[in-house]
C-alpha cells in the first residue's frame, strides 16, 4: 500500500533546535514585557530558569504516565505555572488572567520566532502539492507548535498539528504513535515518519510505519537515512 500520510517531527526536522529553543526565549520575554511591563533582558533571564524548571517538571511527569494518559491536562497547567514562576523572579504580580494571557503569549510569541530550518517552509509545500497529507509528530504542545508553523506561514498546510495534547500521550514510546495514526484514521501502511532521532523511529517502526532518519551523516540501522525533505517524494513512490 503507498504512502500517502506524514507525520513529521517539529524540532529537527522543520526548526532548527538551538535556534528555536534562543528565539522562543527571546519573542516570549519581549511579549511578556510589552504586557506586563518590565526589562526585556530581565525577563529573558526570568524565562531561561522558568523553562529550565518546566523541563523537569515535564520529565518527571513523563516518567509518571509512561504510556497512559495525563498529558493534555498537565501541559494546560504547567503553561499557567510557568507563567507564574516568571512573573515571581520579576518581582511582578501575575494578572488575574493568568491561564488567558499564558495561552494568548504563547500563541503571539510562538508566531515571531525566526528558526526555520533553510528551505523547511519550500520543502513542505512540494509534499503537500505531491499529493501527501501532512501531520505533525511532535513532543511539544500543539499550542506552541501551531504557532511556530505560522511563523513559516505553513500552518494550513498540515491536517493536524498533533503533540502530546491532541491524543494526551506522551511521545515517550510507540503508544504516542499509536494514538496519533488513530486520531488521524490513517493506517500504519499507509504512513511514514520523519524524525531525527532514531529511538523515536524505532517506536513508529514497532507500530508498522515507515520511518526516515533525517540527519546530516549517514547511519546504519533500520530507518531511511534523509538529509533533506526534498527526498521523501521519490522514496514513497
Amino acid at each position: 500500500m503507498p504512502v500517502t500520510a506524514i507525520f513529521l517531527d517539529s524540532a529537527g526536522v522543520l526548526f532548527d533546535k538551538d535556534a528555536l529553543g534562543r528565539e522562543w526565549i527571546r519573542t516570549i520575554s519581549e511579549a511578556l514585557a510589552s504586557q506586563l511591563g518590565g526589562d526585556v533582558g530581565a525577563w529573558k533571564r526570568a524565562s531561561v530558569t522558568a523553562s529550565v524548571n518546566a523541563m523537569k517538571r515535564h520529565e518527571a511527569r513523563m516518567r509518571k504516565d509512561g504510556g497512559g494518559g495525563g498529558a493534555k491536562a498537565f501541559l494546560a497547567r504547567d503553561r499557567v505555572s510557568w507563567l507564574l514562576e516568571a512573573c515571581d523572579a520579576m518581582h511582578i504580580s501575575p494578572p488575574a488572567d493568568a491561564e488567558i494571557l499564558a495561552e494568548e503569549i504563547t500563541r503571539g510569541a510562538g508566531s515571531r520566532v525566526d528558526a526555520a530550518l533553510p528551505g523547511a517552509a519550500d520543502r513542505i509545500r512540494e509534499l503537500r502539492d505531491a499529493g501527501f497529507t501532512l501531520f505533525t509528530a511532535s513532543s511539544q504542545a500543539s499550542l506552541e507548535l501551531t504557532a511556530q508553523l505560522r511563523s513559516l506561514g505553513i500552518r494550513e498546510l498540515f491536517d493536524r498539528t498533533y503533540g502530546p495534547d491532541l491524543v494526551d500521550r506522551w511521545k515517550t514510546g510507540p503508544h504516542y504513535y499509536e494514538a496519533i495514526l488513530k486520531d488521524a484514521i490513517v493506517k500504519p501502511e499507509s504512513a511514514a515518519v520523519v524524525d531525527d532521532g532514531s529511538e523515536r523511529l524505532d517506536w513508529a517502526r514497532k507500530r508498522g510505519v515507515r520511518t526516515f532518519l533525517m540527519v546530516a551523516a549517514p547511519q546504519s540501522g533500520p530507518h531511511t537515512v534523509i538529509r533533506s525533505l526534498s527526498e521523501l517524494p521519490a522514496l514513497l513512490r
